[in-house]
């Protein structure tokens, strides 16, 4: 039974283009993560790692419903230099029998004041028992980060625009073909309010998500998606050089999804 699940959800997630997502510290907050500067960006929007000035390596775990079969293993590493900041991410998603593995080279750099952009080329190597076929595609996604008065950041990202993918993917693996426009409002170190709106494959989805940080040392999140009328929350914890992040959030008929994150700047 637990099988015919995970195949039944897998055929489901095909047909209604989901993008998986890593676990990371924007988790908690509905997934509300296009029109911020954090190394996590390198899986959502590229230019939000533009003003990265520290080396930086993270590593995330989300199981999908509680299934390990569904689960999504990611980590990356950025070096900044005084050209920009480069970075490479893999995502491993599935179990012995099906799984997709991404692997992404991306770099990001800030254009004067106000502008930043980012670019990041996809491999994607899909793998499903006993069909000895290879299915692999490549494709990029690019996002601006404009940083306006006021404490005001927008951000805009694009996700295998075109489906630029179809060029060297076969019929059986599809990639889907989304866009990401967001708007963020930061007044000082302890507050964070963000709203999200994502297109994918022609269906909007919005999203909502604040964070609140208290003595510098925990952030509580939480956000709601209009995606299931998802509720997300999360709590972050700064240890001098790093940051532990929990998050969690709940479908009303599928169950829950648990999320763990860690980062270290050096």
């Amino acid at each position: 039974m637990r099988c015919l699940f995970v195949l039944i959800f897998l055929t489901a997630a095909n047909i209604q283009a989901q993008v998986q997502d890593a676990a990371t510290p924007f988790s908690g907050m509905a997934d509300v993560d296009c029109a911020s500067f954090s190394p996590w960006c390198v899986f959502s929007n590229q230019a939000g790692i533009s003003r990265t000035d520290r080396i930086a390596v993270g590593v995330s775990y989300r199981q999908v419903l509680g299934l390990h079969e569904l689960s999504i293993k990611s980590l990356f590493a950025l070096l900044p230099t005084r050209w920009g900041v480069p970075a490479i991410t893999y995502s491993h998603f599935g179990y012995e029998k099906y799984n997709e593995q991404l692997i992404g080279l991306a770099y990001g750099r800030r254009l004067g004041r106000f502008l930043n952009i980012g670019v990041k080329i996809d491999y994607l190597y899909s793998f499903v028992a006993k069909q000895p076929q290879v299915r692999q595609a490549f494709f990029f996604e690019t996002g601006i980060l404009i940083a306006l008065p006021e404490n005001i950041l927008c951000g805009l990202h694009v996700y295998n625009p075109g489906d630029i993918a179809r060029l060297t993917a076969p019929e059986q693996l599809y990639v889907a073909e989304a866009y990401a426009i967001a708007v963020s409002w930061q007044p000082d170190s302890m507050f964070l309010l963000a709203m999200q709106s994502d297109r994918i494959d022609g269906v909007w989805y919005f999203s909502v998500g604040t964070a609140f940080t208290y003595n510098n040392l925990l952030t509580f999140r939480g956000g709601l998606k209009n995606r299931y009328n998802k509720i997300y929350a999360g709590v972050g914890c700064l240890l001098d050089f790093m940051e532990l992040t929990l998050d969690y959030n709940t479908h009303p008929q599928r169950g829950n999804t648990l999320g763990i994150s860690l980062c270290g700047k050096f």
